[in-house]
């Protein structure tokens, strides 16, 4: 009887390890895994501003997406999505960058109008046209 009560303890506190750890693995899962990469910074030409093209990728059950943001010169990038414009290559649709994500050339005409050019298949999930005192004029390219 005791061995039995023993061997039913053992069992029960191995089951309560198992579904702890089950727990806090499918927990961690569910926790944002992002991470953003610089891929270029362009000042504008006053110097106030600057345009930052970086990958962000949410692991791998995201593709790779080029975003764009407007910052302040001395601002860092931090990790959160891009402020004007989002992209991915459409599940291999568009070319991809050297990134992973798809190209995007990106330059300043004067310090309020911000070009952004991308693939033509490139899915784009954010394309806004004004971000404060800028606005962002968009093309495509086929490359």
């Amino acid at each position: 009887m005791k061995s039995s009560i023993k061997w039913v303890g053992a069992v029960a506190g191995l089951l309560v390890v198992v579904v702890t750890l089950s727990a806090w693995l499918i927990m961690r899962s569910l926790e944002p895994g992002c991470g953003s990469r610089p891929i270029a910074e362009i000042p504008a030409p006053g110097g106030r501003l600057k345009a930052v093209v970086f990958e962000h990728d949410c692991g791998a059950t995201t593709d790779f997406a080029t975003h764009v943001s407007i910052r302040e010169a001395s601002d860092e990038l931090g990790q959160g999505p891009g402020n004007v414009f989002v992209a991915d290559a459409d599940h291999g649709s568009a070319p991809r960058g050297p990134e992973g994500g798809p190209e995007v050339r990106v330059s300043w005409s004067t310090d309020t109008l911000l070009h952004i050019a991308y693939h033509k298949r490139a899915r784009v999930f954010l394309a806004k046209d004004r971000l404060r005192s800028v606005a962002v004029a968009y093309t495509t390219f086929e490359r």
